[in-house]
């Protein structure tokens, strides 16, 4: 909010004349916040996200595609990174997934950026047309953040697109994508790049530091930033600091993945839900669609819409809405209603933007 606050050049620290470059966080809350950056901002971003594809096993000589927007957003960072390392790239920018996958396949492309809901779309699609990895598709990585998304995620991306998918973690405010990589060395865990990022993690009731191993909010303090440099940023996301590595990267923190936004947590009954929960046990069948939107209601009535496959039998899907149901009653001890809804149904109802899991409608 204090950024907001600031709006437009507020925040900056040196003269606009030095600026060479603006981007902008979605503004999901309100006004968005621009980030700025100086020429040498610029290139030591590019080298930090040559940094997070060199880590995930990206070499010269792969083709990179690129298929998030390049235009106000950071995540086009992407494209620059890649091109220091030597790969042919791909600036794609925004299409649907039938005009992305079809680029894949035809132009042979061997690693891509996505966020998460795109890249699930993209190997809902591969299924559908019965895409054969290592044949038809030559994917081997791909680097995926700037959504929530869960290991159950990640095995439906990779048994489809035939990939290694790595998560990723950045903001715009501190700079965009670039803060953090999950590696081959440390699945399930992201080196934060101690030499760029401070990070600390804290109680987000009290503002004190936390326990190792705790959960709580993620607070940056950027170190090398001339354009907009931040010192104990909020984030507002909920991770786990666990340790340091003590191997290829001596000294950089390990944090967890990010388990949602201080926001994303809402009270039913006095019980707190995070989509994670219920998104752990959706992507586990496959005869649904990859996406889900949890609806909430007067009187706490918690409603998830959903997708099913074509030609998947009706008893069939009977039984998966029972078994979820059953599951989320277990995993959470709160009664939910399953709808299913029609094709497309889901991105008509929540909108446009960042994809947003829970749909409160509770106070309107």
């Amino acid at each position: 909010n204090d950024l907001r606050k600031l709006y437009p050049y507020g925040a900056l620290a040196t003269s606009l004349s030095n600026v060479v470059r603006i981007h902008s966080s979605s503004g999901t809350l309100g006004k968005p916040v621009l980030t700025f950056y100086t020429r040498q901002d610029l290139n030591k971003w590019y080298n930090l996200l040559a940094r997070n594809l060199w880590a995930i096993g990206v070499r010269s000589g792969d083709i990179f595609q690129n298929t998030v927007s390049h235009g106000l957003f950071t995540g086009m960072g992407y494209l620059f990174g890649a091109e220091l390392i030597g790969c042919t790239t791909i600036p794609y920018g925004p299409a649907g997934p039938e005009k992305q996958l079809k680029a894949m396949v035809e132009l042979g492309v061997t690693v891509f950026h996505a966020v998460p809901s795109f890249a699930l779309k993209l190997s809902d699609l591969a299924e559908e047309w019965d895409l054969k990895p290592g044949k038809d598709l030559k994917l081997r990585l791909a680097i995926i953040g700037a959504e929530f998304w869960s290991e159950h995620s990640r095995k439906r991306i990779e048994n489809a697109l035939g990939v290694e998918a790595y998560n990723n973690y950045g903001l715009a405010e501190v700079c965009g994508p670039g803060v953090a990589v999950e590696t081959p060395e440390h699945k399930g865990l992201m080196h934060v790049w101690a030499d760029h990022f401070y990070i600390e993690v804290i109680d987000p009731s009290t503002g004190e530091n936390v326990a190792e191993g705790e959960e709580g909010e993620l607070v940056i303090t950027t170190l090398q930033r001339e354009a907009m440099p931040l010192i104990r940023y909020r984030t507002g996301d909920i991770v786990k600091l666990l340790g340091y590595d003590c191997g290829l990267r001596p000294g950089h923190p390990l944090i967890s993945w990010i388990k949602g936004r201080i926001d994303d947590m809402v009270k039913v009954k006095g019980v707190g839900l995070y989509p994670e929960v219920v998104e752990k046990i959706i992507m586990k069948y496959n005869e649904l669609k990859p996406d889900y939107l949890i609806v909430l209601a007067k009187y706490d009535e918690v409603k998830i819409l959903l997708e099913a496959k074509d030609k998947v039998r009706r008893e069939r899907i009977e039984e998966v809405i029972s078994e979820i149901r059953k599951k989320i009653k277990e995993e959470t001890f709160i009664r939910v209603n399953i709808e299913l809804v029609g094709k497309n149904e889901l991105s008509k109802i929540r909108g446009q933007g960042k994809v947003k899991r829970i749909l409160d409608l509770r106070n309107l």
